[in-house]
């Protein structure tokens, strides 16, 4: 089974970039362009590991954490 990757960032250059490099190592990838859409994957796809932008429009990466800290 694959490793699933989960990359939250707003800029889609550098999502694009980490889905190309992270695919062609073998693994696969979902995306995620604010920290809303970030929890809403996460909860669905149940990724192995999120890649995390810190400074993000609408919800903050820190913020994300804080939601997903109160889940575990």
């Amino acid at each position: 089974m694959k490793k699933k990757i989960l990359i939250v960032d707003d800029h889609p250059d550098i999502v694009l970039m980490l889905t190309d490099r992270l695919e062609a190592l073998g693994y696969d990838t979902i995306a995620a362009e604010n920290g809303q859409e970030a929890l809403e994957k996460y909860e669905q796809d149940c990724p192995h590991l999120m890649l995390l932008d810190l400074e993000m429009p609408r919800m903050a990466g820190m913020e994300v954490l804080h939601q997903l800290a109160k889940w575990v």
